[in-house]
């Protein structure tokens, strides 16, 4: 009884190995079926035989998949003109960033170097006007 149970177990399991191994054979007729339905084009359980076909049918057909397909081109060319441009403006922020980020440092530096050295200076100042007090002082 229990042979049965294991036998189905096993073929499941031999069934989704292959299946796995098959996966990417999946993703391609998913991706083209998915593909092929935003086209327009008839899905192939919904083409009838070619006799039920007249000439004209046959040639449009045809041209309309040449001409769904200069549309993709056209579409595909204009994405990458697009990211090309995108990749472009992205490089140069970056460069921009980066050249930004030094000249920020060197700024943030020499702003600490000068608030070092007005202290300095103010406390020598203060230190002469007292020198200058007491000396005042002694001369009254």
């Amino acid at each position: 009884m229990a042979s049965w149970r294991r036998d189905y177990v096993l073929a499941l399991e031999a069934r989704d190995r292959n299946e796995k191994g098959q996966k990417t054979l999946y993703d391609a007729y998913t991706t083209l079926a998915d593909r092929t339905s935003t086209t327009g084009l008839p899905h192939p359980r919904n083409i009838t035989s070619p006799s039920a076909h007249n000439n004209n049918n046959t040639n449009t057909s045809p041209q309309r998949a040449e001409e769904t397909l200069a549309s993709t081109r056209r579409d595909l060319i204009e994405a990458q003109r697009s990211r090309a441009l995108l990749q472009t403006r992205v490089d140069d922020a970056s460069t921009s960033l980066q050249r930004l980020k030094l000249q920020s440092s060197v700024e943030r530096k020499r702003l600490e170097e000068v608030t070092q050295e007005k202290l300095v200076l103010s406390q020598r100042l203060r230190d002469r006007d007292e020198e200058l007090r007491g000396k005042a002082k002694l001369l009254e």
